[in-house]
C-alpha cells in the first residue's frame, strides 16, 4: 500500500480488532510478575542513582534527595 493517509487509516482500522483483544487481554490478565532480572536491574539503577544523584540516569527525572 502506499503511504498515503487513506492507507494508514485502513491499516488502523484492520489492526484494531487485534489491538483491542490484546488491550482486553491485558485488563483482565493483569500485569506481568517481577522477575529476578527485573530486581537486578532495578538495584543497578538504584546504585547509579546514588553515585550520581545530579544525573538523569534512566529518563524518569533527577532523583536527587
Amino acid at each position: 500500500m502506499h503511504d498515503t493517509r487513506l492507507a494508514r487509516f485502513c491499516e488502523w482500522l484492520r489492526d484494531a480488532p487485534i489491538r483491542a483483544g490484546l488491550w482486553l487481554l491485558d485488563r483482565i490478565a493483569g500485569p506481568y510478575p517481577e522477575t529476578e532480572a527485573d530486581r537486578i536491574r532495578e538495584r543497578r539503577r538504584a546504585r547509579l542513582r546514588r553515585a550520581f544523584p545530579g544525573v538523569d540516569i534512566d529518563g524518569t527525572g533527577n532523583h536527587e534527595p
